[in-house]
């Protein structure tokens, strides 16, 4: 469905293309509590948490042992039963998770309640961005803002968030955070939408050499391109030099 959605946007029809997007983003919801747990030694072991997550919000930390899931001491299930599969199962079935763990260099056992939610996986932060920038060809920016923050927060590592956080920035006059922002995603990052934003980026900055030069590196191919969301971007560029050249 993300293919689908940047089809979709390349012939100028954006509500197909925010309906792309959001089937691709459904796809990538699931419910548990945010947490990468797999099978130690002896007990299960956290090895990533997983932002803005039950888990999080519980305090659950790399490194901690899952000793007993509601009143079941799982070291006792170890040559009967799957572990993992028998956590998976727990929590999935429970509306409210009560677990006992043990974290390094605490003599102590400590007892979490999680509930269980419905989130997105760090993997939908590329469809939340692209639909943000398409909300954005629309015009419509308070929902622009809305999903790149959601995209960003969700995933900061992840390119087209970075990209879609430049704009944002550039869009609030944030002209130093845009160009930090250009800079993190890098220029060999989702091909033509890089090559496009990054001149409208500087532009809206006032660098206007550094935006002539990046304009005059964009392929001849793509100044005549017909995609609908690439002439958007071209025009806005064109419109940006202009302005910025006559103030």
């Amino acid at each position: 469905f993300g293919h689908l959605s940047f089809i979709y946007a390349g012939t100028g029809d954006f509500e197909k293309a925010i309906d792309a997007s959001d089937k691709a983003i459904s796809l990538l919801k699931r419910k548990g509590i945010g947490a990468n747990i797999v099978m130690g030694e002896i007990y299960p072991v956290v090895v990533s948490v997983d932002r803005n997550t039950p888990s999080e919000k519980a305090g659950l930390k790399r490194g901690d042992r899952i000793i007993n899931i509601g009143d079941r001491d799982l070291r006792l299930y170890r040559e009967s039963k799957d572990i993992i599969q028998m956590l998976v199962d727990y929590i999935s079935s429970n509306d409210t998770v009560k677990l006992t763990i043990h974290r390094d260099n605490s003599a102590d056992l400590k007892k979490i309640e999680l509930k269980p939610e419905e989130f997105l996986k760090p993997e939908a932060s590329q469809a939340l961005a692209f639909k943000a920038i398409i909300l954005r060809v629309k015009g419509n920016y308070p929902e622009f803002e809305n999903l790149t923050t959601k995209a960003y927060e969700l995933n900061p590592e992840d390119k087209l968030a970075e990209i879609a956080m430049a704009l944002l920035k550039t869009d609030t006059g944030s002209f130093n955070e845009a160009l930090e922002f250009l800079e993190k995603a890098g220029k060999d990052v989702h091909g033509s939408l890089i090559l496009l934003i990054r001149p409208l980026v500087y532009a809206q900055a006032g660098q206007m050499n550094k935006a002539k030069e990046l304009h005059r590196e964009i392929p001849e191919e793509l100044l005549k391109t017909k995609n609908t969301l690439y002439r958007v971007l071209l025009d806005e560029i064109k419109r940006a030099l202009h302005d910025k050249q006559l103030n």
